[in-house]
């Protein structure tokens, strides 16, 4: 086996191993080894191949990795992070002195309490501030 084809071997590996470990890391020194695999092919000296390896990985990491990590994902918020924000209806009053209150959003209820500390009763539309447990924090929605 010549030279630039462990180089490619070595390239393929380390993207395969990509698909299961998170960030970037293997793929970005598997591109460092094509880039060597391109100077075996041209005939450069093995301590050439290694400054290749070493300088592609490194500029793959630096340039390509943040393009890479930046399109990871949808940038939607999933899961409690999309119920901030987001209105809901009172269901049972709020009173933060007595730790009561309940609110519907999106077919859930969830146990409420007011940012500001003032009560609201049933019926009312409130703003989700934020979520911390199983409690959200609210504010009445301004008319």
């Amino acid at each position: 086996m010549v030279i630039w084809q462990i180089w490619v071997v070595v390239a393929l590996v380390l993207f395969v191993l990509e698909l299961f470990t998170p960030g970037f890391y293997l793929m970005s020194v598997g591109l460092g080894c094509l880039l060597s695999a391109l100077g075996a092919a041209l005939d450069l000296t093995t301590v050439f191949q290694i400054l290749l390896l070493a300088f592609g990985s490194l500029a793959s990491i630096l340039l390509l990795r943040p393009l890479l990590l930046s399109y990871r994902g949808d940038g939607k918020k999933s899961g409690v992070e999309a119920l901030v924000g987001r209105e809901a209806i009172v269901i049972e009053p709020i009173h933060n002195v007595a730790n009561e209150g309940r609110i519907k959003v999106g077919g859930e209820n969830w146990k409420a309490r007011t940012l500001d500390g003032t009560d609201l009763e049933t019926g009312k539309v409130v703003i989700i501030k934020s979520i911390s447990g199983v409690t959200a924090t609210v504010l009445k929605k301004e008319i």
